[in-house]
């Protein structure tokens, strides 16, 4: 059987050429100067003094057969012949051998018989034609054709016929400068083998003739380079090929070269090259085929020329040898065969190796990719039983059918493939949808690419080393998928770069984790650009960087962004998403730099949550402007929220729940955007809402903003923070405030503020801010306000039992009518405006300023107390437009405060002003304005009356003298020049009475 093929037990062809040619040199002696020359009896040596023939004696010299050669003869054709021409006139000769020691000679005539233990033909000289068949007959021994080391273009047009039993028969080509030609070989070698034997210290080549050779030998053994010309130039299919090593110097080995479209379809190949040089090839430009088994021997070459393809259709038998394919970055190599078996390795030296195994590969030695060089795997075995694929740099190993590797494979990849060789854009390139079950994929400073509509994935560990970094790049409608027993390290300094084809809808890389140590392990970064990704598992013990960026999506299904030793950041662009069903928490600080994609299905925000709750416990920083989106669950912020950049907080989906503000770090950022979602404070310390804080309703949903009471903390809103809560068409935003001593700057819009308990509450006027509310009060609670600015409402409608205003300072301006309002002013606090109220209490130095320049005030009830200070506007006659007045429709008591009355026009004597319309008797006066008493405002003297006869309840003002007194001031210059003239008139008649006593 062939797989159990011995070669002869003769020496191998090195030493069998050494012995031959010695055998040759004691055997053989020239009869020229510079030649060896027969030293056998009967040696006939033409001279062609007469003619042509072989017949004609007087052509020869030495023969001892009348001087005609006779069979078993030996013939020496040398240099210094006089006719050149040969012709074989003598039928039916058989010769020991011939010896062409001269130059141009021609033979033709009869065809030539060779026999002998040791026959030769042979060609020392040049330009030597031969046109007749030469039959080489042997029992035991050699037979050879040979060109020696001077011969050159030397030629063969017949045909060789072999009929040799129990020898071998040798073609020997010395002559390292000069290509040897040899014809058709037919006949049969039987116990022998053929050898194609090269010049111990050069190639040698030896030429087949263009016809097929149709001889049978045990083994073809070629020690030289030839260059077969046709599909049977080697003989019978049925031989058995051995390329073996030709000489003793490097690159003498043994080479097969096939020629343009060269079959060359044999039973087996043996490749035993020794000296490291090429063994079967194909000729530039050239498409070329191996049929059979090759079995090598010693470290071997399969190559192609330039631009060339070599097809391999039998198996291959590395036994624990290596095999080097290609030596060109033109060439095409494919492995068509069944099988490749052994314990050697195979090496991708240059070009494409296409492995197209259609059977099982065994084989367990290391692959190696070298520079310029592509191996495409286009079957589940192509890699055999290997343990270690190498992919060298510049070199590239490509998936290229849907196959699913081996368990067993560790594959070493470096570099970003080559330019040079077609195909090879990366050191592993995945073109069809494949499973790859590689134990380790190992990068050293490497490349992957994933071709167009290609879905792979991986099983086993993708590993980048210390310092390096891998690209993986994907082309439209790729998908990676790392399965659930997979896991990806990157070590101290690498890093991973997920490419997508230019947007998270056009590729992906899907990552899951079941178990330890499956999932993200180590402390290098992981980049993903212009790609979906999604990462799955709770196992993932990554404590480096991960950095989202371009058209990008990143979902996680679980707690999945590693450690909270590195960070993740989300590039403007792209979105980090969560669709879970159960709770997230983000441990790790996380950058997002703007509101999330453009286009697509996902460009509502930065952050989208689709499922169960989540938590971020580490720090939020915004650098950019920034838009969380929840869908699910509660989305809480333990960690604090930073940066110079404003939230909104959205939702798209009715299912979305409320986003919380907790933990105990202060949030820093800037203007906070509730819309359509709610969002609930109760951070243990520190500030939920560091500046402004915007309700927003949509045209979906509503908007709440909750300050909850279930922490002790009393500053979750900055002391200076406007809280604006808007409506939108029927939905509504609303401020539901469970904390009566938190202070804030304001509160403004049209939504509601909305109280719970009776002792909800909120405390305005914060950092002196003011504000225009012009929504609704809900329910029973209390709003204090303090602070230099101003609160004004205007138009609010309200509903409850009681609602609670406190006013300790600044000015509480109410244009509303909110007849459950209990409204109390303390301080240095204004009360003013054109509502309706339930009750007003003025307490300590606090003034009440009905209307707005003028206007009218409703109340319940009215309580003054002695340091409070009513205020009149009188600019006209008519109530509420060109004075204040206040109606109240309970209990007056002015409690003998103060009356100040601030006249704008002119009035006339009789006018009289109801400043205070009521229906109970009024109790107590204003300090010093005693019933009908007069005071002066504005330079006119007025009358005040309390409970009128038939207007009990009602303060009147009347305009009594419309020539005053003049002010106190105005008093006392008119006083100065009376007692200027009585104190004249004094010293006058004092001075007579002094003369008159004089004169007496």
């Amino acid at each position: 059987m062939v797989g159990k093929y011995t070669k002869p037990k003769s020496l191998p062809v090195r030493h069998f050429l050494f012995c031959f040619i010695l055998a040759i040199t004691m055997c053989i002696l020239f009869t020229s100067q510079s030649h060896k020359v027969l030293a056998l009896p009967d040696t006939c040596t033409w001279t062609g003094d007469i003619d042509s023939n072989w017949s004609n004696g007087g052509n020869w010299t030495g023969c001892d057969n009348g001087s005609v050669p006779e069979n078993g003869d030996t013939l020496v054709f040398p240099t210094s012949a006089t006719n050149t021409i040969l012709n074989n006139d003598i039928v039916g000769l058989t010769l020991s051998s011939i010896y062409f020691n001269g130059n141009n000679y021609t033979l033709s005539g009869n065809d030539i018989v060779i026999d002998g233990s040791s026959g030769f033909l042979m060609f020392v000289g040049n330009n030597n034609t031969i046109n007749v068949d030469v039959s080489f007959n042997a029992s035991i021994g050699i037979v050879a054709l040979w060109n020696d080391d001077n011969g050159e273009n030397n030629v063969i047009n017949g045909t060789i016929n072999l009929n040799v039993t129990n020898a071998d028969f040798i073609i020997v080509n010395e002559n390292s400068l000069t290509q040897f030609y040899i014809p058709v070989i037919n006949g049969t070698v039987n116990g022998g083998n053929v050898y194609m034997v090269g010049n111990p210290t050069g190639f040698g080549e030896i030429v087949s003739h263009l016809g097929a050779s149709s001889f049978t030998a045990d083994s073809v053994i070629v020690g030289t380079r030839f260059i077969c010309r046709n599909n049977n130039c080697l003989g019978n299919p049925s031989n058995i090929i051995s390329i073996e090593t030709g000489g003793v110097t490097p690159g003498a080995g043994g080479s097969l070269l096939l020629y343009n479209n060269v079959h060359a379809t044999y039973s087996t190949f043996y490749l035993n090259n020794q000296n490291d040089t090429w063994v079967v090839s194909t000729l530039d430009f050239s498409n070329s085929t191996i049929t059979g088994q090759i079995i090598l021997q010693y470290n071997s070459s399969l190559t192609a020329g330039a631009n060339s393809t070599l097809n391999i259709n039998g198996d291959i038998d590395l036994n624990a040898y290596t095999l080097s394919i290609g030596n060109d970055v033109s060439q095409t190599t494919w492995f068509n065969g069944t099988s490749i078996t052994g314990t050697g390795n195979i090496e991708a030296n240059k070009g494409i190796f296409y492995l197209s195994t259609s059977g099982m590969n065994t084989f367990t030695g290391i692959v190696n990719i070298l520079e310029n060089a592509r191996l495409d795997i286009q079957h589940n075995n192509s890699l055999g039983n290997s343990t270690t694929i190498n992919v060298n740099n510049g070199g590239c190993l490509t998936i290229s059918a849907p196959i699913s590797t081996s368990s067993s494979h560790t594959v070493n990849i470096a570099g970003n493939g080559s330019s040079l060789v077609s195909g090879c854009g990366a050191a592993l390139q995945i073109n069809s949808n494949s499973t790859i079950n590689f134990n380790t994929l190992v990068s050293q400073n490497s490349s992957i690419l994933l071709a167009t509509n290609v879905n792979t994935t991986i099983n086993g560990s993708l590993t980048v080393n210390n310092n390096s970094n891998l690209n993986v790049s994907f082309l439209a409608n790729a998908a990676l998928t790392f399965d659930t027993s997979s896991s990806i390290n990157v070590n101290t300094g690498g890093s991973i770069h997920f490419m997508g084809a230019g947007s998270y809808l056009l590729s992906s890389v899907n990552i899951n984790a079941a178990s330890v140590p499956s999932g993200i392990n180590g402390t290098g970064n992981l980049f993903f650009s212009n790609i979906g990704v999604t990462i799955i598992g709770t196992t993932h013990s990554f404590d480096g960087n991960i950095f989202v960026t371009g058209n990008s999506v990143l979902t996680v299904t679980n707690s999945s962004l590693g450690t909270t030793v590195g960070t993740t950041t989300i590039g403007a662009g792209s979105v980090l998403r969560t669709n879970n069903s159960f709770p997230i928490i983000f441990a790790e600080t996380i950058y997002i730099q703007g509101n999330g994609n453009i286009s697509g299905i996902y460009n509502t925000g930065a952050f989208i949550n689709e499922g169960n709750t989540v938590t971020f416990n580490g720090q939020i920083v915004l650098q950019g402007n920034t838009t969380f989106v929840n869908n699910g669950n509660v989305v809480e912020f333990v960690g604090p929220i930073t940066g110079l950049f404003d939230l909104t907080l959205t939702r798209t989906s009715p299912l979305g729940q409320e986003f919380v503000f907790s933990g105990s770090t202060s949030n820093t950022h800037k203007v906070t955007y509730v819309n359509g979602t709610e969002l609930v404070l109760r951070k243990l310390t520190g500030i939920a809402v560091p500046n402004n804080i915007n309700v927003v309703a949509n045209a979906s949903f509503n908007a709440r903003l909750t300050l909850s009471n279930i922490t002790s903390n009393t500053n979750q809103i900055s002391d200076n923070a406007v809280v604006g809560i808007y409506n939108s068409g029927s939905n509504s935003a609303s401020f539901h405030s469970q904390v009566l001593n938190e202070i804030i700057g304001s509160v403004i819009g049209n939504g509601v503020i909305l109280f719970t308990f009776v002792g909800d509450g909120i405390t305005l006027g914060g950092n002196n801010t003011s504000g225009t509310f012009h929504g609704s009060i809900n329910n029973s609670g209390t709003i204090i306000k303090i602070g230099n600015g101003s609160w004004t409402l205007n138009g609010v409608s309200g509903s409850g039992s009681t609602l609670n205003y406190v006013v300790n300072s600044g000015t509480f301006v109410f244009n509303s009518n909110l007849p459950n309002a209990v409204v109390n002013i303390n301080g240095n606090s204004v009360l003013q405006g054109n509502g309706s109220i339930n009750s007003l209490t003025a307490n300590d130095n606090s003034k009440f300023r009905p209307g707005n320049s003028p206007g009218c005030m409703t109340l319940s009830s009215l309580t003054m107390t002695p340091s409070s200070t009513f205020e009149v506007e009188i600019n006209g006659l008519t109530p509420c437009t060109q004075y204040d007045q206040i109606t109240v429709n309970g209990p007056i008591n002015l409690g003998n405060a103060t009356l100040q009355v601030i006249l704008g026009f002119t009035p006339n004597i009789g006018d009289t002003f109801v400043i205070i319309d009521g229906i109970s008797p009024v109790l107590n006066t204003f300090a010093g304005l005693p019933n009908n008493s007069t005071f002066s405002a504005g330079g006119y003297r007025f009358s005040i009356s309390y409970n009128r006869p038939g207007n009990e309840g009602d303060v009147i003002l009347t305009v009594v003298d419309d020539n005053p007194l003049p002010p106190t001031g105005e008093r006392i210059n008119l006083l100065i020049p009376f007692v200027l003239i009585v104190l004249g008139i004094y010293i006058l008649k004092t001075n007579t009475n002094t003369r008159q006593q004089n004169v007496k």
